[in-house]
């Protein structure tokens, strides 16, 4: 357990990273994945663990899907502070590139696998974790596949569960495209490929123009409605699958003749027509 690395890495009058320090051990559980466009764009995983991040970086990406293993190769641990941050480091440094926070949350211990404390399961090369992220949830597994060195090659490991997909999963396409990535030509959209749709943004004043028509902010579930050959596919923007929880919505959508996606909010509204967001998250069982 140690920074040395990191700071031999860094000089930190040029580089704008946090110099951090060790912490105390704590019972926070925290992780940020930051995309890094570096030489070469990866993405990089951290887990606080006894007082630092311990890192993997990820050449592409997290994957929610089971049947992706994507190389993690560990890098060095990086102090606290590292959870928060993004920005660009300048040419010249060590990793220099932008960096963006991609997602961030908490992790556990998945119980349901392993009894053994985080440490030990660091040290051993097989980590079994409940994520609770905005993109990345439910259960993962970090696993060694080459002896302790500088350059340990790990495994990360999707496993089957509510929050599993079935489609192909591109990290790339959560990726805000007017903060990060060149506007591209317009291409044709896939059916069952995962698509990052328009989000609104907060702002601190009040627009209000006559020009333009405004609809409420409905408190509900966004939906990517993926419907080909009679055949629906319900997804989240983060690609988990609906098509059980709104089964009623998916046979109506089955209805329709031609090929379509459809981006929309599934709502459950009282009789006044105002959204019910607690009873919706228990729907169909409410």
């Amino acid at each position: 357990m140690s920074l040395k690395q990191y700071y031999d890495k860094r000089n930190f009058e040029k580089t704008p990273e946090p110099k951090g320090e060790l912490q105390p051990v704590s019972n926070n559980q925290r992780f940020v994945i930051q995309r890094h466009a570096a030489s070469r764009l990866h993405y990089d995983l951290r887990l606080e663990i006894n007082g630092t991040l311990k890192s993997w970086a990820i050449p592409k990406g997290p994957s929610m899907n089971p049947t992706d293993k994507r190389l993690a190769v560990r890098t060095e641990d990086h102090p606290l502070e590292y959870l928060t941050f993004h920005g660009t480091i300048p040419k010249g440094n060590y990793g220099a590139g932008h960096m963006i926070i991609w997602d961030t949350g908490t992790f556990k211990v998945d119980t349901k696998e392993t009894d053994k404390e985080l440490s030990e399961q660091l040290e051993i090369g097989n980590i079994k974790l409940n994520f609770y992220g905005s993109k990345i949830r439910g259960r993962f597994a970090l696993v060694r596949t080459t002896s302790k060195n500088d350059t340990e090659q790990w495994l990360l490991l999707k496993k089957k569960d509510e929050y599993a997909i079935t489609t192909f999963y591109d990290a790339e396409t959560l990726v805000p495209i007017s903060t990060t990535r060149k506007k591209k030509v317009a291409t044709q959209l896939k059916p069952g490929s995962l698509i990052q749709p328009m989000l609104a943004s907060s702002t601190k004043d009040i627009f209000n123009d006559p020009n333009y028509i405004f609809e409420l902010k409905w408190d509900g579930y966004r939906v990517i409605a993926h419907i080909t050959n009679g055949k629906v596919l319900l997804q989240s923007r983060n690609g988990i699958n609906y098509n059980t929880k709104f089964s009623k919505l998916h046979d109506e959508l089955a209805t329709i003749e031609h090929d379509v996606i459809l981006d929309g909010e599934v709502v459950l509204v009282d009789s006044n027509g105002v959204s019910q967001f607690g009873e919706l998250q228990n729907y169909p069982d409410s």
